[in-house]
């Protein structure tokens, strides 16, 4: 399942060449701007799929030329860098972050 932002931030799934959709399924998130819905979704995935590929089979959706596609996390925090202190598993939405000893960048712990 491909999630993405399109034309005013509201949440779609890529499906072929459609984005569907599918805001109105994941409406109970709490969240202040896009990137606490993404967060929030992805953190509470499992209570959300069945119901987003449900939205996905009955929607129709818009040709993926008609949309405008906005980035994933439109106010990304700070930057964490693998390879530097991090494991790919540790890249989760909330994850503690501090200074790495190798590049003084922020990474997580």
């Amino acid at each position: 399942m491909k999630l993405l932002f399109f034309n005013d931030f509201k949440l779609g799934v890529l499906k072929d060449d459609t984005v569907v959709d599918v805001t109105e399924v994941v409406k109970d998130v709490p969240r202040v701007g896009p990137q606490d819905l993404m967060a929030g979704l992805i953190a509470n995935f499992g209570r959300y799929r069945g119901a987003l590929q449900q939205a996905v089979e009955k929607g129709s959706g818009a040709p993926l030329s008609e949309v405008k596609v906005r980035p994933p996390l439109p106010k990304p925090g700070e930057h964490v860098r693998p390879g530097h202190g991090v494991r790919p598993k540790d890249t989760r939405p909330g994850i503690c972050v501090s200074r790495c000893s190798t590049c003084s960048r922020l990474c997580s712990l």
